[in-house]
């Protein structure tokens, strides 16, 4: 390696291109490895050798993907070089936090009640944390995956002749989602992605809160009791999404905006009437009822490893 180096720096290219290649087959050396390939590819560069000195850079930047280039230990051409080669991601790992923004939108299939009145459904907002993982196929598309917990939250309002109720439940899940991302715009520090997939959900508990106002405006109410017996244990769903993401030291922040649909209902079809204190005091029946969520979340991935695209 010393004397390669010696060769380059008085500019004898073709010896230093004989002497990395006689020794490359013995050198176990990781770091001697990538610094061979670049002072190769420099050698390259040196003869004029565009497509072995992009070879070179390739054999290096696979040793070494994070490499960074220094306008003052590199020449512009071996910058110029290293930025023409495409590294991507293979292995990645995420945290994100919606922040307290899952906002779940109640969707009504079948509606079903002691009363005639009109009922009014409002969405909930609450929170959600996940931890991901993906690979890469290409720069530009990798599939994903993970295990996300997840708030739904909704409330119901109705009322029975003189009786104003609020009904508000919280729902908490599991969730494993597998998508696809494509890269809309791969280069550069900034990215912008969109993504699909499928989801998965388990639910782990169910609360509910129950407000009963008499004309007399005297108040009535339950507090944290449990349905998750009469809940759905699994749902399933679709994803889609978009996001955009920018480079931070060695990965990415970013932040997504994803709509789930869910094709599940939330409620079991046989326990509608299995609460004789919400059906009798408070007039209470379950609709077949299915979430739908909009999910703004923030993040921070770290990559495990890397392969080069190389080019054809």
């Amino acid at each position: 390696m010393d004397q390669a180096k010696s060769f380059y720096q008085v500019g004898k290219f073709d010896q230093v291109i004989n002497t990395i290649k006689t020794c490359s087959n013995t050198e176990s050396d990781p770091v001697n490895q990538w610094q061979s390939s670049r002072l190769l590819a420099q050698a390259y560069l040196g003869l004029n050798d565009s497509k072995n000195a992009k070879s070179a850079a390739e054999d290096m930047l696979e040793k070494n993907p994070l490499y960074k280039t220094s306008l003052i230990e590199d020449s512009k051409e071996f910058v110029a070089l290293i930025n023409s080669v495409s590294v991507v991601p293979r292995f990645s790992l995420s945290l994100s936090a919606a922040a307290g923004v899952n906002i779940s939108y109640p969707n009504v299939i079948n509606s079903y009640g002691i009363t005639a009145n009109k009922k009014y459904y409002e969405k909930g907002k609450a929170k959600q944390f996940g931890l991901y993982t993906g690979y890469s196929f290409s720069k530009r598309l990798s599939a994903h995956t993970g295990v996300i917990y997840a708030e739904n939250n909704y409330s119901l309002i109705y009322a029975v002749q003189n009786l104003n109720f609020k009904y508000n439940e919280t729902l908490n899940y599991l969730q494993v989602p597998l998508f696809a991302r494509f890269q809309i715009k791969p280069k550069g520090n900034f990215k912008v992605f969109a993504q699909a997939g499928g989801i998965a959900g388990f639910l782990t508990k169910a609360i509910y809160d129950m407000e009963k106002t008499s004309s007399s405006m005297e108040v009535t109410k339950l507090k944290s009791f449990d349905v998750t017996d009469s809940r759905t244990k699994a749902i399933y769903g679709a994803i889609m999404g978009i996001g955009a993401s920018y480079k931070l030291k060695e990965g990415h922040v970013f932040g997504e905006i994803n709509y789930q649909y869910s094709f599940t209902n939330i409620n079991k079809e046989n326990t509608r009437l299995n609460n004789d204190n919400l059906v009798n005091n408070y007039f209470y029946i379950d609709d077949d009822l299915r979430l739908n969520n909009l999910i703004f979340s923030i993040g921070y991935t770290f990559y495990l490893s890397y392969f080069v695209q190389r080019g054809k």
